[in-house]
């Protein structure tokens, strides 16, 4: 928190000042600008921050939403990432508003594409149509055993099968905010730098003081993705257990354990059956 909350505010001035109406805060083609998501989810994000809808990002609304996502325990992600999907707000998702949002983002190549642009490289143009409609069945499948013969899901049951059966439908997202977000790469750095600043002023450097030969960027290093995140926003020394991401397409998101088990097959001939637990 003592880390991120004046960057923050840089980048709240620098995008109100970019804004048409400066006292009002950021409008949403600033912020939309910055994101560098994909139209809809950076849509519905601005939606969300908004919590007044008057079509700009006060100061609160802004270092709050940030917040949710850097400085939140994960079941406080969790009900971000319900809000994103909630459309018309009324604390309930369908299938259609999971699957309207996710349609919009990049399919995850594990190579890259030689002789191809940005766009291509991110899933993009050059994405063939039968990649598409395997992602596409793929995600439809697991839907359907998520939601079994619910029309819609409230914030407790998008909880629990986040937690126990699949967790792509929020890591889908998180990931991608993670990942695309312009503060997110200073913000990880910020946090990792103060954290081993801390503990070397709190008399533990001789557990983590280097040997000889070793640099201080190789102490650094020891700081990894999941120690960063570890504490998850203020737990100490814990991780969040979630179920084990299922679409091939969703990237993992290193500071969350997974918890490894296979809940459910959805493997052709077994399409038909219920999730197990």
């Amino acid at each position: 928190m003592k880390v991120c909350i004046p960057y923050f505010k840089d980048i709240y001035k620098d995008l109100c000042s970019r804004s048409d109406d400066k006292n009002k805060g950021i409008n949403k083609i600033s912020m939309l600008d910055y994101c560098q998501l994909p139209g809809l989810l950076a849509e519905r994000l601005f939606s969300v921050l908004d919590t007044d809808g008057d079509g700009y990002l006060n100061s609160k609304e802004f270092l709050t939403g940030l917040l949710r996502f850097y400085c939140s325990t994960f079941d406080q992600k969790i009900k971000l990432v319900f809000e994103i999907y909630d459309f018309d707000k009324d604390k309930f998702i369908t299938m259609t508003d999971i699957t309207t949002l996710i349609n919009c983002m990049p399919v995850v190549r594990l190579a890259q594409i030689k002789g191809e642009g940005k766009f291509t490289q991110d899933g993009g143009g050059a994405t063939t149509f039968e990649e598409r409609v395997e992602s596409l069945e793929e995600m439809h499948n697991i839907l359907d055993a998520c939601f079994e013969d619910r029309d819609q899901i409230d914030l407790d049951e998008f909880t629990v099968i986040t937690e126990t059966k699949t967790s792509d439908m929020v890591l889908a997202v998180l990931s991608l905010f993670r990942e695309k977000l312009p503060c997110s790469e200073n913000y990880w750095r910020y946090k990792r730098n103060y954290e081993l600043h801390m503990k070397i002023l709190q008399g533990e450097q001789r557990s983590m003081s280097p040997g000889p030969g070793d640099s201080l960027s190789k102490l650094v290093s020891q700081m990894s993705d999941g120690e960063e995140c570890k504490s998850d926003g203020g737990t100490t020394g814990s991780k969040k257990l979630v179920a084990q991401a299922h679409m091939s397409f969703v990237k993992p998101l290193s500071p969350y354990a997974k918890s490894g088990k296979k809940f459910f097959d959805l493997n052709k001939s077994e399409r038909s059956q219920s999730p197990q637990s």
